[in-house]
């Protein structure tokens, strides 16, 4: 089983993979292409693709910051929520948010 770390970016999403036995098993960034809905495809499509190689045991999420400008938050949010729409879709458990 693997525990994920997500830190959500339009720019670079974060992620960090750790197996139950401690080990780190993957870390990296995943760009993005596009804008918009292109955009949140590519980086969707990357994440799906990264935790359909393991078995997910949790998925943490780093929660929205909100000091970032108000356009920012929006489109961010709009990434929070084409990731938890696919883990619905993949029937994989919903994230924590940290």
């Amino acid at each position: 089983m693997v525990f994920i770390g997500l830190d959500l970016s339009l720019v670079a999403t974060g992620f960090c993979e750790i197996r139950d036995d401690g080990n780190v098993s993957g870390i990296g960034t995943i760009g993005s292409r596009g804008k918009d809905g292109a955009r949140l495809l590519s980086i969707t499509n990357a994440v799906m693709e990264r935790l359909r190689r393991v078995e997910v045991g949790v998925i943490a999420i780093e929660a929205l910051g909100f000091g970032a400008f108000p356009y920012t938050i929006a489109k961010l949010a709009e990434l929070h929520g084409a990731i938890k729409l696919s883990l619905a879709i993949a029937e994989i458990n919903p994230p924590i948010y940290v």
